[in-house]
């Protein structure tokens, strides 16, 4: 489980996995809150840029880390 703060938005959100959706050639980053509800972390038009964040956070949540920042 994790934090992740989005200051961007000025959000947080506790998350316990992440999934990917494609949209429509949008991408789109999900998270699962520990009550098996769902947030939009991030999306974009590039599909790597949102699996380079799916696997810092999945990365974060598997070594333990508090919180992961999005900027």
């Amino acid at each position: 489980m994790i934090w992740v703060i989005d200051n961007p938005k000025d959000e947080s959100y506790q998350i316990i996995g992440t999934n990917i959706f494609n949209n429509e050639g949008t991408f789109q980053l999900w998270g699962t809150k520990p009550s098996a509800k769902t947030v939009m972390i991030i999306s974009s038009e590039v599909e790597e840029d949102i699996l380079d964040y799916k696997r810092a956070i999945d990365f974060a949540i598997k070594t333990g880390e508090a919180t992961f920042t999005i900027e």
